[in-house]
C-alpha cells in the first residue's frame, strides 16, 4: 500500500481512525474537513456562557423491543437514565440560543464511560 495516495472527506471519529489505520500501512492520506476543526460528533461550539455538543449524546426507544434492549444494556451498566438533561436549539446565524427545550419523555440514556 505504499504508493497509495487517499483521500478521506470528513474529520469525525470515522476520518480520524481510518486516516490513523491507513498511515500504518504506509498510505499518503489527506482529510478534508468542512468545519475549521476535526471532531465530528465529538465537537462543541461554545455559545454565550455554555459549551454545546454536537453530537448525538443521548438514545432515546421508540419500540418496545428496544426499549427492553436498553434496560438489558441498563442491568449491564453499559447505558445508564440521562437525569437533569436540557435540551436547546443554537440558532447559527443569529449566534444565540433559543429556548426550545424538549418535554420531558421516557427514559433517555447515555453510555457510561
Amino acid at each position: 500500500m505504499n504508493n497509495f495516495r487517499i483521500a478521506i472527506i470528513g474529520g469525525g471519529i470515522s476520518g480520524a481512525w481510518l486516516s490513523s489505520r491507513l498511515t500504518r500501512y504506509g498510505a499518503s492520506v489527506t482529510v478534508f474537513e468542512k468545519s475549521r476543526g476535526a471532531g465530528g460528533r465529538m465537537s462543541s461550539r461554545r455559545a454565550e456562557s455554555i459549551r454545546l455538543d454536537h453530537g448525538a449524546q443521548f438514545i432515546e426507544a421508540q419500540s418496545e423491543k428496544f426499549r427492553e434492549f436498553l434496560f438489558q444494556l441498563e442491568d449491564r451498566e453499559i447505558v445508564k437514565e440521562w437525569k437533569d438533561y436540557k435540551l436547546v436549539t443554537y440558532d447559527s446565524l443569529e449566534k444565540r440560543i433559543t429556548g426550545n427545550i424538549f418535554p420531558e419523555q421516557d427514559k433517555i440514556y447515555v453510555a457510561v464511560p
